[in-house]
């Protein structure tokens, strides 16, 4: 993949910046269809580098069961965050779910350093 050439450090920076792109997609005034592409490069991408490490991570005997222990979180973020946005839009507006959770992916660069050291 992209991580012999890049490492994982810089792949994971480049996935949480254009995850926290992505959500600011809806913000602007452009055409849907290249709102969806652009949402779905930015998807893929941070997905992409999410399950490369989770790889990474998953070594040994239990590789398996610790790789499908990563994607339980994963998929478990994605869901929280689906459950966590509905009920918020009333509270601070479309604009401000899509903030949060631009702000939210550019906080988790804070560890991107500390996770990847440890792969």
């Amino acid at each position: 993949l992209f991580y012999p050439r890049w490492g994982m450090r810089r792949a994971q920076t480049w996935a949480l910046l254009l995850l926290s792109f992505g959500c600011l997609l809806p913000l602007f005034d452009w055409p849907l269809m290249i709102q969806a592409f652009l949402w779905g490069v930015c998807w893929a991408f941070q997905e992409t580098a999410f399950v490369t490490m989770a790889m990474r991570f998953s070594r040994g005997a239990l590789a398996a069961t610790f790789f499908a222990l990563f994607m339980i979180f994963s998929n478990l973020g994605t869901s929280l965050g689906e459950a966590v946005a509905a009920p918020m839009v009333g509270t601070l507006g479309y604009t401000g779910v899509f903030l949060s959770f631009a702000g939210l992916s550019l906080l988790c660069l804070i560890f991107v350093g500390r996770i990847t050291k440890a792969a």
